[in-house]
């Protein structure tokens, strides 16, 4: 995969879209692998203890 940038801004607009795409697709996977009552359980501990 390669962008074509003309100025440094859009380097981490590229960036961030990948890592947000890639982010997204594991959530999924863990969603699809452990069940939504598990998952969600799992997603509400996670931001209880931050």
């Amino acid at each position: 995969m390669s962008y074509y940038v003309e100025h440094p801004g859009v380097i981490d607009e590229h960036f961030n879209r990948v890592a947000t795409s890639k982010a997204a697709t594991v959530l999924r996977m863990f969603w699809f692998m452990f069940g939504e009552d598990t998952f969600m359980r799992a997603v509400r501990s996670y931001l209880n203890d931050k």
